[in-house]
């Protein structure tokens, strides 16, 4: 037996499902003990722990950057429609995404594959339609908007997470979840 699996084990019961600081009590890499984690450790502690390897994980690549975001940047109207809808294709512009890119490309707290996705979305006129700027989305805790749900605000902005160590890959995990999907 490990001693994180010592400690979860003699103490489990203090864990109570409704109260988050007994949460720590989780073994590490559970989702509760993740939520926990986020929001008791440093964001430099917590990204070298939730994020160092999250490079590694195929989701982004495959479900993200592969099959939408690259073929958007290559205006392969035929493949994006196959996946997206053809309602979907139609509010997209190739242009925006092409013009916010050059726009943004000078940005290095971000790596290349998230300007290329946050052009993606200023093409499916994401700012536009949540009626915010660029700046100040990045520079907002509210930035999960659009989405069928109301989000809590979080705890560090998308520039503050981007400039940390592993910041991109925590930032790649939060860009794929965000409530505008869901819309």
């Amino acid at each position: 037996m490990t001693e994180e699996e010592k400690y979860y084990f003699e103490n489990r019961f203090k864990i109570s499902e409704n109260d988050m600081s007994t949460w720590q009590y989780f073994p590490i890499g559970e989702i509760k003990r993740k939520i926990y984690d986020y929001h008791y450790l440093s964001l430099n502690l917590f990204l070298n722990r939730y994020y160092q390897d999250y490079s590694k994980m195929n989701q982004w690549k495959i479900q993200w950057m592969d099959a939408i975001v690259f073929p958007a940047f290559e205006n392969d109207v035929k493949k994006l429609s196959k996946i997206l809808g053809e309602g979907v294709v139609n509010i997209f512009s190739h242009k925006k995404m092409m013009d916010f890119y050059s726009k943004i490309k000078g940005l290095d707290f971000f790596d290349n594959d998230i300007k290329l996705f946050l052009s993606w979305m200023n093409g499916m006129n994401f700012f536009e339609d949540q009626k915010t700027s660029f700046q100040d989305w990045i520079n907002s805790k509210k930035y999960n908007i659009g989405g069928r749900h109301n989000t809590e605000d979080d705890l560090y902005t998308l520039q503050e997470i981007a400039k940390e160590t592993y910041g991109n890959n925590m930032l790649r995990d939060k860009l794929m979840s965000l409530e505008w999907h869901k819309r």
